[in-house]
């Protein structure tokens, strides 16, 4: 194989499988949000929705995108809305969990359904400029609810409480700040890990980076995910149970 290619072949197959991992971590952590409280015995099969969803988009773009380099992934935006949707369905929708949980995939259908045709009117009419025209405080607004939810949904799993936890972030906090005598110290070990790597471990990234073949990077969140999981089974081997951190 000649040199050039035999670089060229590195850095694609590096950067997919780097993207990949980064992607089933996303979609994970995005199905733990959805599918949490009344729904985690729907959890695994949302996991495997998502997971499919994350592949598919990745192969669609890789085949059809129209510029090289177009690099896909599942958004954040709607998943806070999703989760407040499933929450609602479990709490209302009559025929038990197996009910709620095709209501909460049928709602995340139609959002995609309508996503796409949103994008695709803005994109044909050549209309996004007018997103200049929406107020600074309602994309503020908007992107903090979204980190605030995500934020408070997470952090069952991060302390390694493993409640069940009610719908709204108010009553999500009261029941942590409740229950933080179940704190798990592992879960938490296994959090911070990684975030004191987002922290400090930037001169370790570039330093494995001059290892590697010329043209390859390795990227702080692939690494971050190495930490963590590292920790993760060296806590599996030594025979402890450990709640999964979206």
């Amino acid at each position: 194989m000649p040199e050039g290619l035999r670089k060229r072949v590195i850095v694609t197959v590096s950067a997919g499988a780097v993207i990949g991992v980064v992607e089933v971590v996303l979609a994970i952590s995005f199905a733990v949000l959805v599918f949490s409280g009344f729904l985690e015995d729907a959890r695994p099969s949302g996991i495997g929705i998502y997971l499919v969803a994350a592949s598919l988009t990745l192969a669609i773009l890789a085949w059809r995108a129209g510029v090289r380099g177009v690099v896909g992934s599942v958004q954040d935006a709607a998943v806070p809305v999703l989760a407040i949707v499933a929450s609602s369905a479990a709490l209302h929708t009559f025929g038990g969990v197996d009910q709620a949980f095709l209501t909460v995939v049928a709602a995340t259908m139609i959002v995609t359904l309508l996503t796409a045709v949103a994008f695709l009117v803005i994109g044909s009419f050549r209309l996004g400029n007018l997103a200049r025209f929406i107020p600074y405080p309602v994309v503020a607004g908007f992107t903090s609810g979204i980190a605030v939810i995500i934020f408070c949904g997470q952090l069952n799993e991060f302390l390694g409480l493993g409640l069940k936890m009610p719908a709204h972030a108010p009553q999500q906090l009261h029941s942590l700040g409740a229950n933080l005598h179940l704190l798990n110290g592992r879960a938490l070990a296994i959090g911070v890990i990684p975030g004191l790597h987002s922290v400090l471990g930037h001169r370790h990234v570039s330093d494995v980076g001059r290892e590697l073949p010329e043209g390859v990077k390795l990227p702080l969140r692939f690494a971050e995910f190495v930490d963590g999981g590292a920790y993760d089974y060296l806590v599996r081997i030594g025979g402890h149970e450990i709640l999964f951190i979206g």
